[in-house]
């Protein structure tokens, strides 16, 4: 028999060898580990994946339904725009709910890295609040307030209006707080996409929030204005841009608007040699006196609006009205030939009892150069042959019109382009006018601030065939100052062949002033109001030192060259300025005269 100390079947490792079976286990362990972490990590990229991919696709959609919305409440189509804002509601929701999700919320946090998913989240809820709290809401109210229901056979439904204006003043205070959330947007870091989304939206809520303040301002001012708590009196001056003024032309014809409940009327219209004086002058204040006081605005219809802040002129022709006839208006409205041209285009073509059609597209040629050929020595005539045309396309503007929508549209149009201006006598609606475009008011605030202003020294009607440019440049917003241009290039059009006295001759602003010119030669005076404490350094005409007038108008410094251009020939102007670092968007507002001007503008908007 055999005997054995150990089991010869059974391996007894040594000392290394015991440790070899759990390191093998160790491994697989650790193995298993780093797989399950990296499946997981995959796991979680394909989800927040997806959920981005849902997150992107919703947010574009509720964008582009909410611009859809929009336009189709510009139009009055209450219909198309509920469904589009329903629409817009239902995507960001979505769109919610994606960035809000379980691992976008995880990505969010991450230092960094996380940025653009904290972007995402605030963006998706500046959508959904724009959707539900403004679009929404606005269709609803749209409804009540569409063209139809609110203008019908030549009377505007003013209490409608009123009742509306607490929805509306809910309406622009929500917009206005989600434009504040959508410029908090913070920067998405390195992901440009986002970058250029934010900035989309937040140009999108800007046009919001701006539309729906207009409305709800229009809603508090429109009805009072315009005879809900009793019949109002405006004076209505026809401006002829021909011979430029700082408000846009000389005053030309001129009628009384009344309002009633609605309801407009206008009494026939007058030309301006109507306003015959004399006339008692009119205290504007020692710097309006300093600056126009020698032309004799008040009391000289001629020069009475010089000054482009339309309240001056306003109150000029409101004092004239009561020294004439004893009667005090309400207010004054100005509009010009082109604005008529607009008015036309919406309500059709008037004929004048001679059978003359006058339409959109020569209204402006008839009223501003071809009147002046037709009658270049009857000025009785032409007045009259002015005042018809004027008087035909308001009544027809103030009877039924049958698309109320495509009439206020071609309104709004003036107004975007200066060339309807409303002052009011009562203090509180002119608050709010001056909350508006109609009231053509010179800023008393430091932003920065480029005006020019055209006046006709040559007492003609020449500026029909002016041309401008103009460019407004800075340097960047370190330091208290900054250097400034400002660059005006004038161009005389006039035909070369002769032309009615009337049009081309330089009888003056001041007649007992003669002036020796060749017939034809534009005589301007061009005045640059500056930035609030803009220094001027030089100003140059056509690259050499030219004199200039130094004045100041509201706060603002007043530069002021005289110039004249022959005809077919041009002139630049150029002003370098010192001016303060001020907080605020730079603006160039343009005087509404013949041609259109698009400034060019490079100045760098600096923080507060």
């Amino acid at each position: 028999m055999c005997t054995f100390s150990r089991n010869p079947f059974r391996h007894e490792p040594d000392g290394e060898d015991d440790l070899s079976l759990p390191k093998s286990r160790g491994h697989r362990q650790l193995m298993w580990t780093r797989l399950a972490l990296l499946i997981g990590a995959i796991a979680f990229a394909c989800w927040l994946g997806v959920r981005a991919l849902d997150a992107k696709s919703n947010l574009e959609q509720a964008r582009d339904s909410a611009q859809q919305a929009k336009e189709a409440l510009l139009k009055g189509n209450t219909d198309e725009a509920s469904r589009w804002a329903d629409n817009a509601h239902t995507h960001a929701q979505a769109a919610r709910d994606a960035t809000h999700s379980l691992p976008w919320n995880i990505a969010s946090v991450v230092p960094w890295l996380g940025s653009p998913f904290k972007t995402g989240q605030q963006i998706s809820d500046v959508v959904l609040g724009l959707a539900a709290d403004v679009l929404q809401p606005s269709a609803q109210v749209g409804t009540a307030l569409s063209p139809d229901r609110l203008y019908d056979s030549g009377r505007v439904d003013v209490q409608l209006l009123r009742d509306k204006e607490p929805a509306l003043s809910k309406l622009s205070a929500d917009a206005s707080r989600l434009n504040a959330d959508a410029s908090a947007i913070s920067d998405p870091a390195y992901l440009s996409i986002l970058r250029d989304a934010r900035s989309e939206l937040q140009g999108q809520t800007s046009e919001i929030a701006q539309l729906l303040e207009n409305s709800a301002l229009g809603a508090r001012l429109a009805p009072s204005m315009m005879g809900a708590d009793g019949p109002r009196t405006y004076f209505m001056g026809f401006q002829t841009n021909a011979e430029a003024r700082g408000t846009g032309g000389l005053l030309g014809a001129f009628g009384i608007l009344r309002f009633d409940n609605g309801t407009a009327t206008v009494d026939n219209l007058a030309a301006n040699d109507e306003l015959i004086g004399p006339f008692a002058p009119l205290d504007l204040g020692t710097e309006y006196a300093q600056q126009y006081g020698f032309t004799n605005p008040s009391t000289d219809k001629r020069n009475s609006n010089l000054s482009s802040h339309f309240p001056y002129a306003a109150q000029i022709w409101k004092s004239m009205w009561l020294q004439q006839t004893g009667t005090n208006v309400d207010g004054v409205i100005a509009i010009d030939p082109v604005a008529l041209s607009y008015v036309l285009s919406a309500v059709g073509a008037v004929k004048m009892p001679d059978g003359e059609v006058i339409t959109k597209d020569n209204v402006v040629e008839l009223t501003e150069s071809t009147a002046y050929s037709r009658f270049p020595t009857d000025q009785s005539a032409r007045q009259k042959y002015l005042q018809d045309i004027a008087n035909a396309v308001v009544r027809k503007m103030t009877g039924r019109i049958e698309s109320p929508r495509q009439l206020l549209d071609a309104l709004g149009k003036g107004v975007s382009e200066r060339r309807i201006a409303v002052w009011s006598s009562s203090p509180t609606d002119q608050k709010l006018l001056e909350e508006t475009p109609l009231a053509h008011v010179i800023p008393d605030d430091p932003a920065p601030y480029a005006e020019v202003v055209i006046n006709n020294l040559g007492g003609n009607k020449l500026d029909y065939y002016l041309r401008r440019e103009i460019e407004y440049a800075a340097d960047g917003c370190d330091g208290e100052t900054r250097k400034s241009t400002v660059t005006i290039r004038l161009t005389n059009t006039a035909p070369n062949k002769p032309l009615p006295d009337y049009v081309a001759s330089s009888a003056g602003l001041l007649p007992e002033i003669p002036l020796d010119v060749p017939s034809g030669t534009m005589l301007t005076s061009v005045r640059l109001l500056a930035t609030k404490d803009a220094k001027l350094v030089s100003a140059l005409a056509n690259g050499q030192r030219a004199p200039a007038f130094t004045d100041s108008e509201r706060g603002h410094p007043s530069y002021e060259v005289q110039v004249a251009i022959p005809p077919g020939q041009s002139g630049e102007l150029t002003f370098h300025l010192s001016e303060p670092t001020s907080p605020g968007e730079p603006r160039v507002p343009i005087q509404p005269l013949l041609d259109t001007v698009t400034p060019t503008i490079t100045v760098p908007a600096c923080s507060p």
